[in-house]
């Protein structure tokens, strides 16, 4: 795993104090109240990192305690980028389908790695965009003449 984002110093720009405490539910939680991130005391080391830098956006968000899917989908997904190289995370997917195996390797938990890999189908499918006008299809259209990446004319015959 190589990345140059470390949650630690992320906590720390926003004066956020980490503490470790005996948690019941989750490996980690944002306290708003009193502006805390708190980490299981039994969090494993390989975890640490991915669920810190979860919590530091929901504290750079000030989000409302509780787990609502909204907050946690883009914490998920604003972490696992933050955590991610995009080349690495290819190179990954190219060796193996073993998704469990890419976390352990890509640093991040299962729910970063499902959103980040969701972001980036969902980027790849907007980028390869069809629209139909008459008998014509384009790919990629832009607004402006001759502005996309193919054209596609029905055969009159």
């Amino acid at each position: 795993m190589t990345t140059l984002y470390d949650a630690w110093e992320h906590a720390d720009s926003m004066k956020i104090p980490v503490v470790r405490r005996k948690l019941t539910m989750n490996y980690g939680g944002w306290f708003p109240a009193q502006r805390l991130i708190i980490l299981d005391i039994d969090l494993p080391q390989e975890f640490e990192m991915p669920i810190l830098a979860h919590e530091c956006d929901h504290a750079e968000h000030n989000d409302p305690p509780g787990h609502h899917h909204r907050f946690e989908a883009r914490a998920n997904l604003h972490s696992a980028q933050r955590l991610i190289d995009p080349r690495e995370f290819d190179a990954q997917l190219a060796m193996t389908q073993d998704y469990d195996r890419i976390c352990l390797e890509l640093g991040v938990t299962r729910e970063q790695f499902v959103a980040y890999n969701e972001e980036r189908k969902r980027q790849r499918e907007e980028a390869l965009r069809f629209e139909r006008l008459g008998d014509v299809v384009y790919l990629d259209p832009k607004m402006g003449e001759g502005q996309w990446a193919m054209r596609i004319g029905a055969a009159h015959g």
